[in-house]
């Protein structure tokens, strides 16, 4: 079953979610992605809307990413709440962590996000982008009062939006749970962020039973843990499902992994 799928099967009621299929190979979906992202013949400009203030509906779920990897792995579950709860109000909010680096992946992915926090600045440190994205992260929390916060792994991003969250009593759902080195400055802050969120999160789904049992023995609770896999799966299947640009097959023909179109006729 993908990690998607399994992840929302916990958050929703949803009675057909066991006819998907498990996926694997996440190496293969990491290295996918990047040919088809960085060879996008597309012209894109992100469509975002910069102001939080006012009010808004609530939002039945609220999604966090500032990262390309964030954005990667959650791409899927955002297209999974639009095609199986087409009426339900899924937030997406984007802090901008990595600028550049995160906006080449949306459109490969047709992803629009709702509010862009614009966080990322030159010469940042980690104090001065936790404290930004704090506030801005509990201005977003308060105009939208999602049921629910999804973040994904160990970014200052995903940290931040779960205690802005959790000041608020909003339930957070953490992607990509249980990772652990047992060494809080390996990797730095990664460790302590996802050892911060595991504390925090309502619901945690590990890529494996190994990160599972690193939260059993921090006593989490076992009914809010689910080992569901990694979603960097299904971006794997969703991209290469795609027809690849132009860009993209000159540079499969340049490595030689694929036959140009005059070898192939002669």
């Amino acid at each position: 079953m993908p990690y998607y799928t399994m992840m929302m099967s916990s958050l929703l009621p949803w009675k057909d979610v066991s006819r998907f299929v498990a996926k694997l190979a996440t190496v293969l979906a990491l290295c996918a992605f990047a040919m088809w992202s960085f060879t996008s013949d597309a012209n894109w400009t992100p469509s975002l809307r910069v102001s939080v203030k006012g009010s808004s509906p609530a939002a039945d779920g609220m999604v966090f990413f500032g990262t390309r990897p964030e954005a990667i792995k959650m791409a899927p579950i955002v297209l999974e709440f639009a095609r199986v709860k087409p009426t339900w109000n899924i937030v997406v909010v984007s802090t901008g962590q990595h600028r550049e680096m995160m906006d080449s992946v949306l459109p490969i992915f047709n992803i629009h996000v709702h509010e862009d926090l614009h966080l990322m600045a030159r010469d940042q440190t980690l104090a001065s982008l936790s404290a930004a994205a704090l506030m801005s992260v509990t201005q977003v929390l308060h105009k939208y009062r999602p049921k629910v916060v999804l973040v994904q792994g160990d970014t200052t991003t995903a940290m931040i939006a779960g205690l802005a969250a959790f000041y608020q009593k909003i339930p957070v759902a953490h992607v990509e749970a249980g990772l652990r080195t047992g060494f809080i400055y390996s990797p730095f802050p990664e460790e302590m962020n996802r050892r911060m969120l595991g504390s925090l999160a309502s619901l945690h789904f590990c890529p494996t039973e190994l990160n599972a049992d690193n939260l059993h023995k921090e006593n989490v609770n076992t009914t809010a843990i689910f080992v569901t896999g990694n979603p960097v799966v299904d971006a794997l299947f969703y991209t290469v499902s795609r027809q690849p640009t132009q860009t993209t097959v000159r540079l499969l023909q340049s490595l030689r992994l694929v036959e140009s179109s005059s070898s192939s006729s002669s």
